[in-house]
C-alpha cells in the first residue's frame, strides 16, 4: 500500500512540475467525440465480397483468391474495424483492419494483424484527392522494406485497393497485392 501512495505522489508531483512549465492559456481539454473526419469511411461500412490477386516479386504471376469483409463503426464512431476472411496462397487467411484519425497528427492511423504473418504493420496515411493513401516501413525476415496503400474508386457499391512495395527505398515501387471490393 505504501508503494502506491509513493507512486500516485510521485505522478502528482511530475504532473504539477509539468503544468507549471505549460504556457498559460494553453492547458484545454482536446475535442472529444468521434472525429468529423470518420464520416468520410461511412460508404465502407457493411459487407463486402473481395477479388483479390496477390505476388511476392514483380516478376512472379499474379494468384487470385477470394474472401469478404465485414466494416463496422466501433468505439462510439471513433475508429472503423474491417475483419478479412478468405484465402490466399491455398491457406485459410483472416486479418483485422482498425482505422482512425488522429486530430493531433491531422493523420489517418491504420492498423493490421493477420493470421499469416502474425505481426501488427501501422500505417500513417491522408485522402490525397479522392484517393486514401497510408504508408510504412516494416521487416520481413530480416529484409526492410516500404509499403503503400491505396484505397481508390470509391462509390457506394464497390470500391478497389492495392498494395505497393518498394525494396529501395522508395526510388521504384512494384503492386504485391490488389483488391476489388464490392458491397454484397
Amino acid at each position: 500500500m505504501k508503494k502506491v501512495f509513493v507512486l500516485l505522489a510521485m505522478v502528482l508531483m511530475i504532473g504539477s512540475a509539468w503544468a507549471e512549465d505549460m504556457p498559460q492559456g494553453e492547458m484545454q481539454m482536446p475535442e472529444m467525440g468521434p472525429p468529423k473526419e470518420m464520416m468520410s469511411l461511412e460508404s465502407m461500412v457493411g459487407k463486402w465480397s473481395v477479388d483479390m490477386k496477390s505476388r511476392q516479386m514483380p516478376e512472379q504471376p499474379w494468384e487470385e483468391s477470394k474472401g469478404s469483409v465485414e466494416c463496422e463503426y466501433i468505439l462510439g464512431g471513433s475508429a472503423v474495424r474491417q475483419y478479412y476472411s478468405g484465402d490466399m496462397m491455398g491457406a485459410p487467411f483472416s486479418g483485422e483492419t482498425t482505422m482512425c484519425y488522429n486530430r493531433q497528427t491531422k493523420l489517418w492511423q491504420v492498423t493490421w494483424i493477420d493470421n499469416m504473418f502474425a505481426q501488427m504493420s501501422y500505417y500513417e496515411g491522408h485522402w490525397d484527392g479522392d484517393k486514401f493513401v497510408a504508408s510504412n516501413r516494416e521487416v520481413w525476415m530480416g529484409v526492410e522494406y516500404l509499403t503503400r496503400m491505396t484505397t481508390f474508386n470509391i462509390t457506394d457499391k464497390s470500391y478497389e485497393w492495392k498494395m505497393e512495395m518498394s525494396m529501395d527505398d522508395g526510388k521504384t515501387w512494384f503492386s504485391s497485392m490488389e483488391a476489388v471490393y464490392t458491397k454484397q
